[in-house]
């Protein structure tokens, strides 16, 4: 091991992504949801899963960041988003779509808000301009969703 630093173990990376991560949550194996570090996320959005192969997907459904993005925002290398390897060559992969258990999170916790600020509103209150800013948020979210669902599943 001379002069060598040891490779980071697939285990080691993901407990470095999760612990620069704010109210993560596992939600499932090898699957969390957290607060997103690239907007403020006051109710966790951002998804990441450690796939068996040991990539690293991320994904913020409120923003949209990638996991780029993620990383750059934490000054973590994005190098730790995919397993350790001697081949420096790059072959294009497919492209793997995130899975409905990644959305439907996210877009119960928009409904739960939404119902609420109806509530509010058939009650006679007025909502604060974050809460209008955010239910509009909501809405795209829900819309994106279903664009994607009606794509993938041909609807």
């Amino acid at each position: 091991m001379k002069g060598n630093a040891p490779k980071s173990t697939t285990s080691n990376r993901n407990v470095h992504i999760l612990s620069c991560l704010q109210k993560v949550k596992r939600i499932g194996e090898g699957r969390f949801i957290a607060l997103c570090p690239c907007h403020e996320d006051k109710h966790p959005s951002l998804a990441i899963t450690f796939k068996p192969d040991g990539i690293t997907l991320i994904h913020c459904f409120g923003c949209g960041a990638s996991g780029l993005n993620v990383c750059k925002t934490l000054g973590i290398d994005p190098s730790v988003l995919f397993p350790p390897s001697d081949n420096h060559s790059y072959e294009k992969q497919a492209k793997h779509h995130f899975d409905a258990w990644h959305v439907l999170p996210a877009l119960a916790f928009d409904a739960a808000v939404l119902l609420i600020a109806a509530r509010r509103l058939n009650e006679g209150d007025k909502l604060p301009e974050a809460d209008l800013e955010f239910l509009a948020e909501a809405v795209i979210r829900i819309q994106e969703a279903a664009y994607y669902a009606r794509g993938k599943y041909g609807r």
